[in-house]
């Protein structure tokens, strides 16, 4: 009886590697193999009491993070909010990954006190 565990599942050759940059594919699809997998449970999103914001930043827009989260707003039945710079929009420049941390958490609190 082996004690290795089961290997990892082939990854699926789906469209990923056509519509991404080659940086994506090694962030992406490289590492991540399976979020093109997931399917959030649209109708249980939607029927949240809570309020669901989906958001992206501006400089992402256009990668595989920030297409999908326009993707998942849409089909919840509503756009994507987008908040100023990047995926980490909110830090310093003291992790060498500098985003615009005032205009976020401006950002934040015109999307936190909306009704």
């Amino acid at each position: 009886m082996s004690t290795s565990p089961s290997p990892r599942p082939s990854r699926p050759r789906s469209g990923c590697q056509r519509r991404t940059t080659a940086h994506e594919r090694t962030r992406c699809c490289h590492r991540s193999w399976a979020v093109p997998l997931y399917q959030p449970d649209l109708e249980a999103l939607k029927a949240a009491a809570t309020r669901i914001v989906v958001a992206v930043g501006e400089e992402s827009v256009e990668v595989y993070t920030g297409r999908t989260a326009i993707a998942l707003a849409e089909q919840l039945g509503q756009q994507a909010t987008v908040f100023p710079s990047h995926h980490g929009g909110f830090m310093g420049g003291k992790f060498g990954y500098a985003g615009q941390p005032e205009a976020f958490a401006a950002k934040l609190r015109e999307v936190l006190n909306q009704p």
